[in-house]
């Protein structure tokens, strides 16, 4: 058994590798750094990194972004469960005032750097302080690369599960024709850009909603260069996710009607409305663009309704 990056005894519990297959870290590293953030001879960069988690990661960025002439700024260390005991539920300083010295302070050193990578965290741990960086990247003019490697360990510990998952992730990294990609997303948004969509699920969903011609299209093609950032109009203009793909636009803000169902408790809740609060079955009735009922059930297994709610927002 050849098992690797495995943190040490002071660490989270984090295995990368399993039996005879390994990650090709270097490969994955070079293309963070040569080819989507192609960074330049004297750029300062800043990372974001759990040294315990997927270490020879760790060390390929770090080793491409010295040999390309780039300036280790800063790293900032994720939380380990020892020390996430010290925060709030995400990830958060649990002294309003402190968590806004500590914002602040980021945000300052990130106005020293150029790029900012943020590398694996435990999203199923408080490990990072949730939204910060997104807040950061809203009032700084670098540009980000945010590389998605989640950790398996806590949802299984099948060793072949983990290693056929970490295989598809790699494969969507390495293996991908980015300017294919690049070329079928500007085509999609040429198609839905003024235009009318509906979506309906079996689950009830049926939501109508205008996509206005000279609205905002975000393009997550991997392609995280200085360019490119200058031309940003947004934040998300400015980070790429890898791996990559994803096109983000925003409808006319009074051009939304229908339903949108929900029929579990969703991996991902995100942050505004708490929609876990409802439970697994839920309705949101939308009307030109405004909330105008929820109705949930107390129970998922019988449907009993406890109530509508009509909701003004």
């Amino acid at each position: 058994m050849n098992t690797t990056d495995t943190a040490s005894s002071s660490g989270p519990k984090a295995v990368s590798t399993v039996g005879e297959w390994t990650p090709e870290w270097d490969a994955m590293g070079d293309l963070i750094v040569r080819r989507s953030l192609r960074v330049q001879p004297g750029e300062r960069v800043v990372y974001m990194a759990d040294p315990y988690l997927y270490p020879r990661l760790l060390d390929a960025v770090r080793e491409a972004v010295l040999d390309v002439g780039g300036i280790e700024q800063a790293t900032i260390l994720n939380w380990t469960p020892r020390l996430g005991r010290c925060r709030d539920e995400v990830g958060g300083n649990p002294d309003p005032e402190a968590a806004s010295r500590e914002r602040y302070a980021h945000l300052e050193l990130l106005n020293t750097a150029d790029v900012f990578i943020w590398l694996p965290n435990d999203f199923h741990r408080p490990s990072i302080t949730s939204m910060e960086s997104e807040w950061i990247l809203g009032r700084w003019r670098g540009r980000g690369s945010h590389f998605h490697w989640h950790t398996f360990m806590d949802k299984t510990e099948d060793p072949a599960v983990i290693t056929q998952l970490e295989r598809i992730y790699q494969r969507a990294i390495l293996d991908l024709d980015y300017a294919a990609m690049a070329e079928r997303q500007r085509r999609l948004v040429n198609v839905i850009r003024g235009r009318t969509l509906r979506v309906m699920t079996p689950e009830g969903t049926d939501v109508s909603f205008v996509l206005p011609a000279d609205g905002w299209y975000c393009c997550n093609d991997g392609d995280a260069s200085r360019d490119k950032a200058l031309r940003a109009v947004s934040a998300r203009d400015r980070e790429e996710e890898l791996p990559c793909g994803g096109v983000r636009t925003i409808p006319a803000d009074n051009r939304v009607n229908g339903v949108i169902s929900f029929r579990k408790v969703p991996a991902w809740n995100g942050f505004g409305l708490d929609i876990d609060t409802f439970g697994a079955h839920l309705d949101l009735v939308f009307q030109d663009g405004r909330i105008v009922e929820l109705t949930f059930f107390l129970d998922t297994e019988t449907l009993f309704p406890l109530f509508g709610l009509p909701l003004q927002i």
